[in-house]
């Protein structure tokens, strides 16, 4: 992973509370995608998938042409 993207890492308000919502779950993934220049399937865009550092980081290691 790339510096960039560890520091955009490190800026989100993760990890998300046990009542996340819909929308905090989108406001990570906006954040991701503006920062990282990577699209996120609408799949991940939940409250399970991004609600913790660690599985941000694996979606990112997953995506193709991951740094």
């Amino acid at each position: 992973m790339t510096a960039r993207r560890r520091r955009i890492l490190s800026e989100l308000s993760l990890p998300l509370g046990p009542g996340a919502s819909q929308l905090e779950a989108i406001e990570i993934a906006v954040a991701i995608e503006d920062g990282c220049g990577v699209t996120l399937p609408d799949e991940v865009m939940n409250p399970a998938d991004l609600g913790r550092r660690e599985s941000v980081e694996s979606l990112l290691q997953a995506l193709p042409g991951r740094a």
